[in-house]
């Protein structure tokens, strides 16, 4: 680094290690989960963790783009690593949205949240790498490298803008390319909800087999997630400034306060799981055969018997709640009837006493004259 320059600056808030660390945890931890959403409970716990980390992606997101904007502005070292924390959360987001729609169960809710998120974050991408003069950095600064594939890399070179830019704008068509993907591995069929025809989350239909999917499921992920964390930590050192990053504030302390319910959900989702493994070798006990195999035909015909008895059982709770809710109508109808019906005796009785007064009038008048 040339003594001469202005050494770079970072802001703690936004780049700090406590906003690292907390984005690498609830990465890493939504990754590792993302196999194991065939199961209701730990696709809503699912969920939940997909919720929270993009609180916090949000949060880092609109800082950098309101700094970015600001008078002092964001000093270009922080513009790189807010790009790779939020492709490193869009990795985990987007690896989730893949296994929820795998499963064809409240991948919507998670479809839209990654939907606005990639808005965001290309709106950010597209103000970073648009921009030549802002990749050139302030006059006097030290000059900021980007980190690629372990090599130093220009930020204000014609091809790395070009190659940021597309990733930038394409990312805005990442859930739409998810979905598509999904309905290619199921053959061109409509999204399932049948996690037995489900080609990605097989996993939980057998036993030894489910563990060696699962872990082949995750591989790619837990690539992409040590490539993202290592070039991020890799920007910071060769920049001069991984020191800078050290210091504690309020905003990364509120930031690993919320890894608390991400740690909750994700060993609740690995409880549920090791329970049905356990049920589930309990029930192969009952398909042995002779030599000692487990007759999975057999076994697989079961489970979709107890799929459709639970599914029987769900539609049948479905019905008494449309039932009670029809019987709580016909008693607010039959209240109001019945109201009704009372207004409309009062009112035959006031007319039937009317009349009566004005019968008995002339009556009274005739006996007078006489």
């Amino acid at each position: 680094m040339n003594s001469t320059c202005i050494p770079l600056t970072t802001n703690q808030d936004i780049t700090g290690i406590g906003i690292r660390v907390s984005i690498y945890i609830q990465t890493i931890l939504i990754v590792i989960a993302s196999p194991m959403v065939s199961d209701e409970a730990n696709r809503k716990m699912a969920l939940g963790m997909i919720k929270t980390l993009f609180v916090t992606a949000f949060g880092v997101v609109l800082a950098a783009i309101i700094q970015f904007k600001a008078a002092n502005g964001l000093s270009l070292v922080d513009q790189f690593v807010v790009i790779l924390l939020v492709l490193l959360m869009n990795l985990s987001g987007l690896y989730n949205l893949v296994f929820l729609i795998s499963v064809g169960t409240q991948y919507k809710t998670a479809l839209l949240m990654n939907s606005i998120y990639l808005v965001f974050f290309s709106t950010f991408g597209i103000l970073v790498w648009s921009n030549r003069s802002n990749l050139l950095g302030n006059p006097g600064d030290c000059p900021a490298k980007f980190v690629l594939f372990g090599r130093n890399i220009a930020p204000s070179s014609k091809g790395m803008r070009v190659v940021a830019l597309i990733i930038s704008v394409g990312s805005l068509l990442g859930p739409i390319s998810i979905v598509e993907l999904a309905k290619v591995l199921n053959d061109g069929e409509p999204i399932t909800t049948n996690t037995e025809e489900s080609m990605l989350v097989s996993v939980r239909k057998t036993t030894f087999k489910d563990l060696i999917w699962g872990a082949l499921a995750v591989t790619p992920g837990l690539g992409l997630w040590i490539y993202y964390t290592v070039t991020t930590e890799m920007i910071l050192l060769r920049n001069g400034i991984d020191k800078q990053t050290q210091v504690w504030s309020f905003g990364q302390t509120v930031a690993i306060i919320l890894l608390l319910p991400q740690f909750l959900e994700f060993f609740s989702m690995i409880n549920n799981s090791w329970d049905w493994l356990r049920t589930r070798r309990s029930r192969n006990k009952n398909f042995i055969e002779p030599n000692g195999t487990v007759d999975v035909k057999a076994s697989r015909t079961h489970d979709r018997e107890i799929d459709g008895i639970s599914e029987e059982v769900t539609a049948l709770r479905e019905d008494k709640k449309v039932l009670l809710t029809r019987l709580a109508e016909l008693e607010s109808e039959l209240a109001h009837v019945s109201e009704k019906a009372a207004m409309f005796g009062e009112e035959s009785r006031d007319q039937s006493k009317l009349c009566h007064c004005t019968n008995s009038t002339p009556s009274t008048s005739g006996q007078t004259g006489h």
